[in-house]
């Protein structure tokens, strides 16, 4: 279809990422239109293509463009994504929860379930994913293991994220994996939650003094950050 539409009405430029990228640029360099690569993160070829050397390639964070710059061995552009503050500012219901979005394993998962089966007196909210693709075996029983415990509560795909934040007094971005651009921070922070985030990928740059950045491993430090701030009102307060 897309060679179909390049024959008969060639455009000026063409934008692509992720899904189907591979197949977008090869016609756009048999059509000799200018082509537009957006990669969003370290995710498979499947988003990061090979290229020609007249595709032009924009990374959405400083990390992406590090990874960019080491496959195709050029400079590369990045855009941040912006976050509309007013879509998720909302009033906070005490005491809140420690909230963790999309369980899984490259976003933290095995952390925190074991963060929350220490902490049982520190009340967890677990918000599933909207991805398409099915929980692993590993994920399944992780999960499965927190519906057991007392203190986590487990939301499905949520569409209103405000509903989510209002309940929430600290979000975890544990990340084992390096993250592109989280764009929950900026989300929690438009209501000044803070955020506790692992030490890898552009997440550390991201929170900024609005948060914690944590070594994705150490168990420990998560459990003794997570418990100051549930009792500390004044260290809380200089997050906010």
């Amino acid at each position: 279809m897309l060679r179909q539409l390049l024959s008969k009405l060639p455009p000026e430029l063409i934008v692509t990422m992720l899904a189907g990228s591979p197949s977008v640029v090869a016609q756009g360099n048999k059509f000799k239109v200018p082509t537009i690569l957006r990669v969003v993160g370290p995710d498979t070829d499947e988003g990061m293509p090979p290229l020609e050397e007249t595709t032009i390639i924009l990374a959405n964070s400083p990390a992406t463009a590090q990874l960019c710059e080491t496959r195709y061995g050029r400079k590369t552009p990045y855009v941040l994504e912006l976050v509309n503050h007013d879509d998720y500012t909302c009033e906070r219901e005490p005491p809140g929860s420690v909230t963790f979005v999309n369980p899984r394993l490259k976003k933290g998962l095995e952390l925190v379930t074991e963060v929350a089966r220490r902490l049982l007196h520190i009340p967890f909210l677990i918000v599933h994913g909207w991805s398409r693709s099915e929980y692993v075996p590993a994920e399944a029983r992780a999960i499965e293991f927190l519906s057991e415990l007392p203190n986590v509560r487990q939301y499905s795909k949520m569409s209103e994220m405000r509903d989510v934040y209002a309940q929430t007094r600290m979000l975890l971005v544990p990340s084992k994996w390096p993250e592109s651009w989280a764009r929950v921070i900026g989300e929690a922070q438009s209501s000044g939650i803070p955020v506790l985030v692992s030490d890898r990928g552009s997440s550390p740059l991201q929170v900024g003094q609005g948060g914690v950045v944590l070594p994705y491993g150490n168990i420990e430090l998560w459990c003794k950050t997570i418990e100051r701030l549930w009792r500390d009102q004044s260290a809380y307060s200089e997050l906010e």
